[in-house]
Formats: structure tokens, sequence, C-alpha cells
């Protein structure tokens, strides 16, 4: 008897704390993501990429290139849709970063944007060529 009842005791506070009237709701936006790919050697077509690429559009991108002719490309700020795919044959080495303002998406959403983003990754050949793809996202908090 004594045992039932300091285990009721024990049990009700975190019974009735679990009953709580306030719904804990999951932020959902707005996010900042920020993917960085770092490539050396020319960059492979994919139409996996390809596809990614042309649905991320919008967003500021800055970005530190060198072209075919030896020439650097720098860039800072610039809006994505300055940027072309095509450009990418004018390229042999660079560090391109997008950055893309996500008004509503899950926690879960934009981590499957960074795991897809990450994918696009190749390792070093024998030439020395690789591409690094990186992302991180976290709360968009404008300023002023």
């Amino acid at each position: 008897m004594v045992r039932t009842l300091l285990t009721l005791l024990c049990t009700a506070p975190i019974f009735l704390l679990s009953c709580s009237d306030e719904t804990e709701t999951a932020y959902t936006g707005p996010w900042e993501i920020v993917y960085e790919e770092v490539f050396n050697g020319p960059h492979k077509d994919s139409p996996e990429f390809r596809k990614w690429f042309n649905k991320h559009r919008s967003g500021k991108m800055y970005f530190d290139t060198k072209l075919h002719n030896g020439n650097l490309w720098t860039q800072y700020g610039i809006a994505a849709e300055e940027f072309h795919y095509s450009d990418y044959d004018k390229l042999i080495w660079g560090n391109i970063i997008w950055v893309e303002t996500i008004e509503q998406a899950t926690e879960q959403e934009m981590q499957a944007l960074v795991d897809e983003f990450k994918a696009f990754a190749e390792p070093e050949d024998k030439n020395g060529n690789y591409k690094i793809c990186t992302a991180f996202y976290k709360k968009y908090i404008q300023t002023k």
C-alpha cells in the first residue's frame, strides 16, 4: 500500500506536466541556407546538378573563380540569376557560394536540401580535380 502510494505521488507531477495545454510548435521559417561549392578542374555536366542549379536561381552569389584563359572572375553579392549554368564551361577552378532565403520549411526539409547539395561532391581524381559541396542553414533574421 505504501509502495503504491509513493509510486502515485512520484509519477503524478510528471503526468500533470505532460498534460500542459500549451502546444509547442516547431520553427518553419524563414530560413537562410548557404551552399558552397569548391572545385578544381573542369566542371562535369550532370543532369542532376543542372536541375538543382536551375531550381536555386534566387538569392545572392559570391564567387572567386579562374577562367580557362587564366583571368580571375570574382563577384560578390550578385543576383543568382546573373550566373548561368553555361558559365561553368569557362571555369577551371573556383569557390562559389549561394545564399538563399527559404520562406517556409520544416527543419527536416532544410536538412534534406543540405544533404541533396552535399551529394554533388566528387572525390579528387588522378589529375587533382575535385568538387567539395557543403551547406548549412540557420534561422533567417532580417537586419536593418
